[in-house]
């Protein structure tokens, strides 16, 4: 992580969470070599839930902010929480409906993680975001401002993710067509996740 230079580690689990498998499994956090390590537990998914209203401010603020990067996101695996996180960045940096899709049935491939094609029916992020006539990444954006997060927030994290040196590359920047893309994958070159697509875009259910 230091090689990679990575400043913040944006974890998605609780402090509980992770202590006890600090005791089971011996992890250690990045702040032993100095990196920022910051918990804000979510709950997969729910976009809708209270909880997790309270915590996407706070979660945002991190991420709009460069001083922060490379930021490295994850949970436990890196595919329900991260991909929650990461099926909103998505939209803030304009991805195409067709890219939440593929990348939502990425972790099918995970043996620890069989489900059917096409569960995507049963979640509650495309029941919330991929309705009526407007793109998801729309939907997400004007989700994020009823949530607190501000359109300088939201300017900010597409400046970083697509113009900043470093960031992800999308013809026409950001609400363009085609994928953004990042060398090596892992969420962008600028904010690694866990696992390269499931913690991207939406590697859950």
């Amino acid at each position: 992580m230091t090689k990679l230079g990575i400043k913040t580690q944006l974890d998605l689990r609780g402090r509980d969470e992770f202590e006890k498998r600090c005791q089971q499994w011996g992890e250690v956090g990045l702040e032993t070599v100095g990196i920022r390590h910051e918990f804000h537990s979510i709950i997969p998914y729910h976009v809708n839930h209270p909880d997790v209203f309270t915590k996407l401010p706070a979660i945002f603020a991190v991420l709009a902010d460069e001083k922060n990067y490379p930021v490295y996101f994850h949970c436990a695996v890196g595919s329900d929480r991260t991909g929650t996180l990461a099926f909103l960045l998505s939209g803030v940096i304009g991805r195409e409906d067709r890219y939440f899709y593929d990348d939502y049935e990425l972790p099918s491939f995970n043996e620890n993680l069989k489900r059917y094609r096409y569960c995507r029916k049963g979640s509650e992020l495309f029941n919330t975001f991929a309705k009526g006539d407007k793109p998801i990444r729309e939907n997400v954006v004007a989700y994020l401002l009823r949530r607190g997060i501000t359109q300088e927030q939201i300017d900010a994290i597409r400046r970083i993710l697509l113009e900043a040196p470093g960031g992800l590359t999308a013809p026409g920047g950001a609400g363009a067509s085609g994928t953004p893309t990042a060398p090596g994958g892992a969420g962008a070159s600028n904010t690694p996740s866990t696992s390269a697509a499931d913690g991207r875009s939406a590697g859950h259910h």
